[in-house]
């Protein structure tokens, strides 16, 4: 009788045990879970970050753009000079569009830039 309380008590030891370690391993299982979420956060947050670069490097690229444009248009215009003096009169208003242009172009970048995190701003 002894012997056979002896074994029960084993068998509920042995039973708890096998509790624990299947605790043990759902624990282990959830902080994975949680690992994998957070390193998929992360992974969202890098492409969100990439995605403001790109905006920053499309509006960086018009930038250029709108200056070669300004460039091209500058011969052009010391051109219309020289033929009538009717271009000497809207060449101010021509160069009172460009800086305003300018202007505009570089409060985009401002927006741009202030949209951007911290750690894009100062690489």
């Amino acid at each position: 009788l002894a012997n056979a309380a002896a074994a029960a008590a084993a068998a509920a030891a042995a039973a708890a045990a096998a509790a624990a370690a299947a605790a043990a391993a759902a624990a282990a299982a959830a902080a994975a879970a949680a690992a994998a979420a957070a390193a998929a956060a992360a992974a969202a947050a890098a492409a969100a970050a990439a995605a403001a670069a790109a905006a920053a490097a499309a509006a960086a690229a018009a930038a250029a753009a709108a200056a070669a444009a300004a460039a091209t248009a500058a011969p052009q215009q010391q051109q219309h000079r020289s033929s009538s003096s009717t271009a000497v009169a809207a060449a101010p208003q021509q160069q009172q569009h460009r800086s305003s242009s300018s202007s505009s172009i570089q409060a985009a970048q401002t927006r741009c830039t202030a949209s951007l995190p911290a750690c894009q701003r100062n690489p």
